[in-house]
């Protein structure tokens, strides 16, 4: 499930009450911090086992990772959403138990390059692990690529 906006909460009560007799383990949302607060006290919160979060700001990494414990969810995934020149997910960098990250490709842009992972990886204390998804296989040389931009 995908919300835009906070103001979406009639919506999103009745589409929750639906989650919660889902059991859904994945979440996913385009927050604001204030609205995902909110939702830590859905008795249904501490199911998740991953909240995505899309956002057009790449310096937003750095605060959720921050906030991942408070969260509550073994992981924390948070996407880069782009609309020009279409609506599209670029990299997600994705936060995990123990300290671990990985970072995938969502979706096809054009702003979705190695410089642009390495900047949204700078702003996290170690280096992402380079998992494949639906639109990525992480080759070898993707590791070095991602590494130079991101001394």
């Amino acid at each position: 499930m995908i919300y835009d906006e906070a103001s979406q909460r009639d919506a999103l009560d009745r589409q929750l009450d639906a989650f919660r007799v889902a059991a859904a383990k994945l979440f996913a949302l385009r927050p604001q911090i204030r609205s995902v607060i909110e939702l830590l006290t859905a008795t249904w919160w501490k199911q998740l086992e991953r909240l995505t979060l899309h956002y057009a700001e790449r310096d937003e990494f750095a605060a959720w990772h921050a906030r991942r414990d408070e969260l509550g969810v073994p992981w924390l995934a948070v996407q880069q959403a782009y609309s020009d020149p279409t609506n599209a997910l670029g990299w997600e960098l994705a936060f995990g138990p123990s300290g671990a990250c990985e970072a995938t490709l969502r979706g096809f842009t054009p702003h979705a390059t190695f410089a642009e992972l390495g900047k949204m990886a700078k702003q996290v204390p170690f280096v992402p692990t380079l998992v494949a998804s639906e639109y990525y296989a992480p080759a070898t040389g993707d590791l070095e690529t991602e590494r130079s931009s991101n001394p």
